[in-house]
């Protein structure tokens, strides 16, 4: 019975008693309305055109194939291609640069699409792009052009709104920058017996061409998702060369030149290298000591040694010492960070956080006067 297409009913009754008399009579019989509302919107299902509430109506779900009353069957299909409207860049581009705009094919009027990397086959290198909110793929790294070796793949994943998808892979190609005057090599890592890491990297490098300021980047992974720390790079004969102390015993790191020039960002091949576990010596014990433990370097000066590696220097005061091969050392103050010096160099020493030279003009109150040739200063 139901209320909405008939709620009078009419039948006819007749009796018949045991000497065959026979009496008929019309009754009607009245449906009682009860609110019948699948989706539960406040609107009954007689006059609600969409009684599964999945934003199609009960006439496009009929017509389709799809259950009106169930909000899991839908009139509708997955998207059917995506397409990238450009797939390559040109090397040496700064993070977050874009390379294309993303679309989908799809045959339900309206549709609207999400658009995300997703892991399975030919994704290998989607760590190193991301889709931002405008379905725009952009750069999550530095890239280099490299011969034979310059396209990564990746794997996109496009939803419709009732979660009906499509997967496809792409190749992002890198080109070659062919206005860009100059090119790192790849770097070579050479570990000292103090546990500094030394940095050398070949630059070519066109005639009369402006030299950027240079760094080498530390990171525990191949994409530098992760740098740890930069130090800076100086330029010597066709070289960059730096060093960091700041490594774990016994690890494993990546590093690369870089250098910023007219917005770009360029890069060197990387490199993996491994630390290994310094001894632990004692490089003043063959120096003579008086009684009360100062020792004395010719061209360095007095200074009192202590087993942690620290010394205190008569005019400089606490420092952090690690000795070189080529009698060197490389010192770190409190006031000054990291300071190389050298057997026939000192009293100047290099400044490797600002990339300045310091030379101490003397002694004042029994503390060295340093003057700062970056800003032509006395302290």
């Amino acid at each position: 019975m139901d209320f909405e297409s008939n709620n009078t009913l009419s039948i006819r009754v007749k009796a018949t008693d045991s000497h065959g008399g026979t009496m008929d009579k019309i009754f009607k019989i009245f449906v009682l309305n009860i609110i019948e509302d699948f989706d539960n919107d406040g609107i009954e299902d007689h006059f609600d055109s969409d009684d599964d509430n999945d934003s199609f109506s009960d006439q496009v779900e009929i017509a389709y194939g799809s259950d009106p009353m169930d909000p899991n069957s839908v009139a509708n299909k997955a998207p059917t291609e995506i397409s990238l409207t450009n797939n390559n860049i040109t090397e040496s581009q700064s993070v977050g640069s874009y390379i294309g705009n993303l679309l989908a094919v799809d045959s339900d009027i309206n549709s609207s699409h999400l658009f995300s990397l997703v892991d399975n086959n030919q994704s290998a290198n989607n760590h190193l792009f991301y889709i931002d909110t405008n379905n725009s793929l952009r750069t999550a790294t530095v890239f280099k052009y490299i011969e034979n070796n310059s396209s990564y793949k990746i794997r996109i994943k496009v939803f419709d709104e009732h979660n009906a998808s499509l997967e496809k892979a792409f190749n992002i190609r890198i080109k070659k920058n062919e206005t860009q005057n100059f090119r790192l090599g790849k770097p070579t890592v050479s570990i000292d017996v103090s546990g500094r890491a030394s940095f050398n990297t070949i630059i070519s490098l066109e005639k009369n061409s402006t030299l950027p300021s240079f760094k080498y980047e530390i990171a525990k992974s191949e994409d530098f998702s992760d740098i740890l720390f930069n130090t800076n790079g100086i330029i010597n004969n066709n070289e960059i060369i730096g060093s960091t102390y700041n490594l774990e015993e016994n690890s494993s790191y990546f590093t690369r030149a870089l250098a910023k020039q007219n917005g770009n960002t360029i890069i060197s091949d990387t490199v993996q290298f491994d630390t290994y576990s310094i001894p632990s010596f004692k490089w003043w014990l063959a120096l003579e000591s008086n009684e009360i433990g100062w020792r004395n370097l010719d061209w360095l000066g007095t200074f009192l040694p202590h087993d942690s590696g620290w010394i205190y220097h008569h005019s400089i005061g606490w420092l952090y010492a690690q000795p070189g091969k080529e009698d060197d050392f490389w010192f770190w103050s409190k006031t000054y960070g990291w300071i190389w010096t050298q057997n026939g160099i000192y009293p100047f020493l290099y400044q490797n956080n600002k990339s300045n030279w310091l030379y101490i003009l003397g002694i004042k109150d029994g503390k060295a006067v340093f003057h700062d040739y970056s800003n032509e200063s006395m302290e």
